[in-house]
């Protein structure tokens, strides 16, 4: 008997192994009880772990993030809805921050994500308000249970698919790893089961238990997730603030083009800059048949991605995005698109301070299109642009539409100049701003001045035109304080203890290394301004004190003796010294970057000891603003 027994256990654990073994994710068959909905197995490595859903374990009034408190929505006091009558339609959302600085947001469409908390909605009445043109049902939250299920999903879909609203679905995520973000989108396909869901599926990633498991495991919750949606055929996007977009959901994962993304940020605009398609603008909206708070969205297309623009299209009736089928926008004085890398074309003509490109993508832009907009066709006059291209220089000036840069070259636009032509000059002035790869939005540029880099080998990915009557010029763009151009307007070159002479570089670079203690002896300067004028400059030095002024590539330093450097100052003198500012900081040995100098002021360290391991020298318009802070420049 115990020789049986023996067996009978040895058959049991053989066949418990064998079921640990299997590297799929199998789910139990569905049950309807309220105890269970699935089970599912997850293999990792050699290690096999198996996650069951339990019933309390996530519950509705744990709920904690930006949205809710315990389980309840939070209401925002004087939030900024931007205005009381949304855009409706394809159209303009604009917004003015406190500086006077125009934001402009296109939209394609309004629409609303509904819950349990906005339970009995007339559906046929919120349609016919006109700010439904899409909507975002919440299905349910976290594990693959019944009771987990959203109370209002079956009625809130049957009245969207009943009345022809475009619709997609949303989950709200409790998942700490992949086992159960697999169960998640299990939960989800679930619920989709006959359903005619027209618009993509959506991770909501907000819940504040989810920091915990880091920003890696964030992303392997959101791929698995997507993974699983995606090979059941639908479109999957992720949901969260501008907040977690920014510190947390960092993962490259979370820049896949075919994942749309939905940014809530409750302020006049979303100051999200990657790639996203929908923008929460605010959760206090009112919408007629809603007789609760509702969360309202905009479709947005300034930084849309690859799915976004298809469902953009979808949702504004094909109008958008066929090229030769275009609507545009409304009244504008300018228009103008660009070319950008991977993507091509820009399929709707922004208009008016609307941002071209897709600033903080990485991508580059290859060519650009400007024209009048229909406000100003009966003006007289032309619109010309150029563009310096990468390796190439100036183009010449073209207009009216012409397409200026190099298609398909890989060759990236670096800067641009505008300017007006006849009776439109007289009356108007047109200002234009670039946002340049590793330095953001430069200041604004006007009339035929130009915006961007000049020998820094930068790319412009983004870029906003307005034009003005010159009698009425707004203050922001009037009293812009940062330089709409970074050129190589002075070469340094220096010489360390241990390498000796270095290669040049220029103005706004690192020059020298603040990662070893590699200490500066000597060092020159030479003036590329194109100005007249002398770059005149001096060192303080070990044993020696402060040596005397010398200008124009002449050493500086004792690099022949070996002995550091511990301060500097330099300026310009003639058209250069009347024309820019010069800063300079250096990086010292026990305090790190210290503060900015300028115009002959010392900046390092006296009677300290304390080599300088680089230094920074920025070029600002005469009387801008400074480039940092310029507290404790100089340490005796």
């Amino acid at each position: 008997m115990k020789k049986q027994s023996k067996k009978i256990t040895a058959l049991i654990m053989t066949v418990f192994m064998l079921m640990l073994s299997i590297t799929t994710y199998v789910p139990k068959a569905q049950e309807k009880t309220e105890t269970e909905a699935t089970e599912m197995t997850e293999t990792t490595g050699e290690q096999t772990e198996v996650y069951t859903p339990v019933e309390g374990r996530q519950r509705q009034e744990d709920m904690n993030s930006f949205r809710f408190k315990n389980g309840q929505p939070i209401e925002y006091s004087g939030e900024l809805v931007g205005e009381e009558n949304p855009v409706s339609s394809i159209g303009y959302h604009t917004f003015t921050d406190s500086k006077g600085v125009e934001h402009v947001t296109t939209v394609l469409a309004h629409g609303v994500d509904v819950s349990t908390w906005q339970p009995n909605i007339d559906w046929a009445t919120a349609k016919a308000s006109g700010l439904v043109d899409f909507a975002i049902l919440r299905c349910g939250y976290g594990d693959n249970l019944y009771s987990q299920d959203d109370d209002t999903w079956l009625y809130n879909a049957t009245e969207c698919e009943r009345l022809g609203i475009p619709y997609g679905v949303y989950l709200y995520s409790y998942a700490q790893n992949e086992a159960m973000a697999h169960n998640e989108a299990a939960h989800v396909l679930r619920l989709l089961q006959g359903r005619n869901v027209s618009l993509p599926v959506f991770l909501d990633m907000e819940d504040y238990s989810q920091l915990a498991i880091g920003n890696d495991m964030l992303a392997v919750v959101a791929k698995t997730f997507c993974d699983d949606i995606q090979a059941a055929g639908y479109d999957v996007g992720i949901y969260a603030n501008t907040n977690w977009f920014e510190n947390y959901l960092t993962n490259p994962v979370f820049k896949t083009d075919s994942w749309l993304i939905w940014c809530a940020q409750y302020y006049g605009y979303c100051q999200y800059e990657g790639a996203h398609d929908i923008w929460q603008y605010s959760s206090d909206g009112t919408i007629p048949g809603m007789p609760y708070r509702i969360d309202v969205n905009y479709w947005v297309y300034d930084n849309i991605t690859t799915n976004g623009a298809k469902y953009g299209g979808y949702l504004t009736g094909g109008n958008f995005p066929k090229k030769d089928n275009i609507t545009y926008l409304p009244d504008a004085d300018i228009r103008y698109k660009s070319y950008i890398d991977g993507t091509g074309w820009e399929v709707l003509m922004r208009g008016d301070n609307q941002q071209s490109g897709t600033k903080g993508s990485g991508k580059r832009i290859e060519a650009i299109s400007i024209c009048k907009g229909n406000k100003l066709a009966d003006v007289e006059g032309d619109i010309s642009y150029q563009a310096y291209i990468q390796g190439r220089a100036w183009t010449d000036w073209v207009k009216n539409g012409t397409k200026c840069g190099e298609i398909n070259s890989g060759k990236r636009i670096e800067a641009i100049s505008v300017k007006l032509e006849g009776d439109l000059a007289k009356k108007y002035s047109v200002y234009y701003r670039v946002y340049v790869q590793g330095y953001g939005w430069l200041g604004w540029s006007c009339n035929g001045n130009p915006a961007g880099t000049l020998g820094k080998e930068r790319r412009i990915e983004s870029y906003q035109i307005i034009i003005v009557d010159k009698k009425n010029v707004p203050s922001y763009l009037k009293y812009s304080t940062t330089s709409p151009l970074k050129e190589n307007l002075l070469a340094i070159n220096i010489c360390t203890q241990q390498d000796g002479w270095a290669a040049r570089k220029f103005d706004g670079s690192v020059v020298g290394s603040i990662y070893n203690t590699n200490m500066i002896t000597g060092y020159r300067l030479y003036n590329r301004t194109g100005l007249s004028g002398n770059i005149r400059y001096k060192s303080f030095v070990q044993k020696s004190g402060w040596m005397p002024w010398v200008a124009n590539g002449n050493v500086s330093g004792s690099p022949d003796l070996g002995r550091r450097v511990e301060a500097i100052a330099a300026t310009f003198t003639g058209e250069a010294a009347a024309n820019y500012d010069l800063y300079y900081r250096t990086y010292v040995r026990g305090y790190g970057w210290l503060g900015w100098a300028s115009n002959g002021t010392a900046a390092g360290t006296r009677g300290l000891s304390k080599p300088i391991y680089a230094i920074q020298f920025d070029l600002v318009k005469k009387d801008g603003k400074a480039p940092g802070s310029t507290a404790n420049a100089y340490v005796r």
